[in-house]
């Protein structure tokens, strides 16, 4: 693929949305560049979307995007995300409270135990935007993907 012009290409999304689609340019040469191939030019080129266990972290982000300026139940962000990941995504979300891109708001209700209402800072909401929709991980959430990747190119499962 690295001579080649790829213009669009037919996938099958088995990761995020269990789709197909026809994906253009960027989006396709991203597509193949995550599933194996050697594409160029790649700099610009993130090889963990589409991996199951990113988007795991990613669909946390979704969740806190769709109400960005709201409240969310910090056990409800890691919902949508396959069981195989949960923690993952469980792990993801404490993370988030520790590096302060989360903000305990209160205590969820009585029949809640142990949950927290949670917020994300406003002086955050870019770095969950950007990672949410384009994948990009931020000098704040560099920490946690690099303490699960050690130089390899999936986190241990």
């Amino acid at each position: 693929m690295t001579g080649a012009d790829l213009i669009s290409i037919y996938v099958f999304d088995q990761f995020v949305r269990e789709t197909s689609a026809v994906l253009p340019r960027k989006e396709a040469l991203q597509w193949t560049y995550a599933s194996g191939a050697k594409v160029a030019p790649s700099a610009d080129l993130n090889p963990f979307l589409g991996q199951p266990w990113y988007e795991a972290a990613r669909e946390v982000t979704r969740t806190l995007e769709r109400r960005i300026a709201g409240t969310h139940n910090d056990a409800g962000l890691a919902k949508g995300v396959s069981a195989k990941y949960k923690s993952f995504a469980e792990e993801f979300v404490e993370f988030l409270l520790k590096a302060k891109v989360l903000r305990r708001v209160k205590k969820a209700g009585k029949d809640k135990a142990g949950e927290w209402v949670v917020a994300v800072s406003s002086k955050h909401r870019s770095v969950i935007h950007e990672f949410s929709v384009n994948g990009h991980v931020d000098e704040v959430l560099a920490p946690f993907f690099s303490k699960h990747l050690g130089g390899r190119k999936s986190p241990p499962e």
